[in-house]
C-alpha cells in the first residue's frame, strides 16, 4: 500500500498477478482500488466489481469494463460473487452508454447468474432476472443456477428462480436434478 501511495510503482500497463489481486479483493482494500484507478483507470477492471463504492468512479470516466481476468471473468462475475447488485443496477441503468453481456461465460462456462446462485446473491439474481437472463443457464457440467442454489442451501434464491420458471427437472451431465442437490 505504501508503494502505491508514494508513487513508487508505475501502474500504467502493469499486469498484477492474480494472487496479489486476490489479496486486495478478499481484504476489501478499497483504498488500493482508488489509488490504482487514479494512476490507470483500467487497472482495476474487472475485479473492482467486488466494491459497491466503485460505481461513482465510473461516472465521467471512460474505462474498459469489458476486460476479463485470467479465468475470463468480467466485472459482472465479480459483482455476482460479492452480491454487488448496485453495480449491476448502475451499469444497466446507464442509458445505453455501457454494453455488457449479462450471459458472458468464464473459462468454466459459468455465467454471473450461476456464480450468484452459488454465493446466495439474491439481489444480484433479482436484477439479472429483471434484465431477462436465462434462469436455466448451464455451466460446463450442465449445472443450473437452481442446482447451485439447492446445493448451497440458498432457499430464497431457489424460490426466486422457481418463481421465474427455473426447470426443476433439468438434468446435468451426470443425470442429477436439483432435488439431488437439495438432499
Amino acid at each position: 500500500m505504501h508503494i502505491l501511495e508514494k508513487d513508487l510503482l508505475n501502474i500504467k500497463g502493469l499486469s498484477i498477478p492474480e494472487e496479489e489481486l486476490s489479496e486486495i479483493i478478499h481484504s476489501q482494500n478499497l483504498k488500493a482500488a482508488f489509488i490504482m484507478f487514479h494512476y490507470d483507470k483500467d487497472s482495476i477492471i474487472p475485479w473492482c466489481g467486488v466494491f459497491p463504492q466503485i460505481n461513482e468512479l465510473f461516472v465521467g470516466h471512460v474505462v474498459d469494463i469489458a476486460k476479463v481476468d485470467d479465468e475470463c471473468q468480467n466485472i459482472l462475475h465479480y459483482a455476482a460473487i460479492y452480491n454487488n447488485y448496485k453495480l449491476f443496477k448502475f451499469l444497466f441503468n446507464s442509458n445505453g452508454n455501457i454494453i455488457l453481456n449479462i450471459n458472458a461465460q468464464n473459462k468454466y462456462k459459468q455465467r454471473p447468474i450461476n456464480m450468484a446462485a452459488e454465493k446466495n446473491s439474491f439481489e444480484v439474481i433479482a436484477v439479472l432476472i429483471a434484465l431477462d437472463v436465462d434462469v436455466d443457464s448451464q455451466e460446463s457440467h450442465s449445472i443450473t443456477p437452481l442446482m447451485m442454489a439447492a446445493e448451497h442451501n440458498s432457499k430464497e434464491v431457489a424460490e426466486l428462480l422457481l418463481q421465474y420458471g427455473a426447470d426443476v427437472n433439468a438434468k446435468h451431465k451426470f443425470r442429477k436434478i436439483p432435488l439431488h442437490y437439495a438432499a
